[in-house]
């Protein structure tokens, strides 16, 4: 009878124990990198200050949408702009002018309208007015009637320059302007919007060299809409909004079901480039999120349920796959890597994470092996007794 060897047996635990150690974090890793949904920049506007002013209502500065629709094919959503009655030139200038009334530095702009560059662009009028050292430009909701935009661009430089200073305004000052500015004209925020807080920024053409700028964009069922945005630009010193900027497609629901996974949308992504590249060139794939994208006109809009797959190819900067069929939907080679998009780059806390994870089950194999060794050992002495 072969005689028990505790030495070898106790080689032969470590080496399993080693390996699952090994194995265990490669599991745990890919598992929690499969379920990684896209880290988005801000927070949810429920979690903050804006929650108010927040509604599932559509806004009156925001454009029509239509019904999302669902088939075998994709997720869509189609408008068309002429369907709808729009105010005239005259009723439009007349809304900016009234609004921007509002505003202690532009009640003296002696503010006359350039009718040449005055336009009608798919359901927004676009303006430019005259005044003393400045030019306003503004966009009005051709439907609705509300003023959408308006910035301050002066001629030379800005008569109101401020210093990073002991004025300088805190960030809760100026959420408080910001929040008074929406309620005093009646402006709603989308209630899936998320929020990025103020920061301060260095532009010349509004009222102060130094703004504060903050945004708001929408995420609904992990998907971004591409283009909705809102953006409001405030004077350091005084708080007074400085520039605004309101481009929003209301949107009801964009569903998710059923569509193909990320990993899935990647690999097409991939093939497309290595397809249509006249040559081996190595990329990475930088991030891929899920985005309900206009991929038709900007006079009508076609939104599509994409996955897009962005890239550091000197080419294809960006991929769109339908995120239903995979077919790629469109392909640029150029595109500005999404400012909403958190860095996914992983920290020391997550490279330790699967390592933690598998810890327990080390132990619990050293453990019984231990037992066994002892249990063995123990057989093996009262035999010889």
């Amino acid at each position: 009878m072969a005689k028990f060897n505790p030495n070898r047996r106790t080689v032969l635990s470590l080496v399993a124990i080693f390996v699952m150690a090994i194995v265990s974090p490669i599991v745990a890793g890919n598992a929690l990198d499969a379920s990684i949904a896209t880290q988005f920049v801000g927070v949810p506007i429920a979690d903050t200050p804006f929650s108010e002013e927040s509604s599932p209502v559509a806004s009156s500065l925001m454009l029509p949408g239509t019904n999302t629709s669902r088939s075998e094919d994709s997720v869509s959503m189609s408008i068309n702009y002429s369907d709808y009655e729009m105010i005239n030139l005259t009723q439009a200038a007349e809304s900016v002018l009234i609004f921007v009334n509002q505003f202690e530095y532009l009640q003296d702009a002696n503010l006359t309208l350039d009718e040449g560059w005055s336009i009608l662009d798919a359901a927004e009028w676009r303006f430019r007015f005259f005044g003393n050292h400045m030019d306003l430009y503004a966009a009005v909701n051709a439907i609705s009637g509300s003023v959408t935009s308006f910035h301050v661009s002066w001629v030379g430089p800005s008569p109101y320059v401020r210093e990073l200073d002991s004025m300088t305004l805190q960030v809760q000052d100026v959420e408080l302007s910001a929040l008074e500015f929406l309620k005093t004209n009646n402006i709603t925020l989308s209630h899936n919007s998320y929020y990025v807080s103020p920061w301060i920024e260095y532009n010349i053409r509004y009222l102060t060299h130094y703004v504060y700028s903050m945004r708001f964009f929408e995420v609904i069922n992990q998907t971004r809409v591409d283009g909705n945005i809102v953006s409001i630009h405030l004077d350091v010193s005084t708080g007074w909004v400085v520039s605004f900027n309101y481009q929003w497609t209301f949107i009801n629901e964009i569903p998710t079901h059923g569509i193909i996974n990320k990993e899935t949308a990647k690999a097409k992504a991939v093939k497309y480039i290595v397809e249509h590249s006249d040559n081996a060139e190595i990329f990475n794939v930088v991030f891929t999120t899920l985005l309900f994208t206009n991929i038709a006109s900007h006079k009508s809009p076609v939104y599509q349920l994409c996955w897009a797959v962005h890239t550091d190819h000197s080419r294809f900067a960006a991929i769109y796959i339908n995120a239903i069929n995979g077919d790629t939907a469109a392909a640029y080679e150029y595109c500005i890597g999404s400012m909403f998009i958190r860095d996914t780059t992983i920290d020391s806390l997550s490279m330790l994470l699967p390592f933690l994870a598998s810890a327990p089950i080390a132990i619990v194999a050293y453990i019984g092996a231990s037992y066994r060794i002892r249990e063995k050992r123990n057989q093996l002495m009262q035999s010889l007794v």
